[in-house]
């Protein structure tokens, strides 16, 4: 079904390889799930998106990289900032999974935590 909902078109949010990336790291299916999360990387996803694949791994214990997903996107706002800004919630739940996985990896609070 996400395979399906990966060929159709249009958007969906969550992008629905974010849930393809979820089923399947749930399956054990790790080169897949790689292949998608690399596709997904490579799309230029949304912060929604990028917060979503963060949350996936921080949720499946491969903490390193939830941290790689939630830098991408501090780095995608660091880069947006003066133009068009993503929803706060997008930006809420961003910093929220960061947080939360910084804290899991034993960093100090800095000040995107506070």
């Amino acid at each position: 079904m996400y395979r399906r909902a990966v060929a159709a078109e249009g958007t969906t949010t969550p992008d629905a390889r974010c849930l393809l990336h979820a089923a399947l790291i749930t399956a054990g299916q790790l080169d897949e799930t790689r292949e998608v999360a690399d596709d997904l990387r490579h799309s230029g996803p949304r912060i929604v998106d990028i917060a979503h694949m963060a949350e996936v791994f921080e949720l499946h214990g491969d903490l390193k990289q939830a941290h790689r997903w939630v830098a991408m996107g501090v780095t995608r706002l660091d880069l947006a900032a003066g133009s068009e800004l993503p929803e706060d919630y997008e930006v809420e739940v961003l910093l929220d999974v960061r947080r939360r996985v910084r804290q899991a990896l034993g960093f100090p609070p800095d000040d995107l935590d506070q």
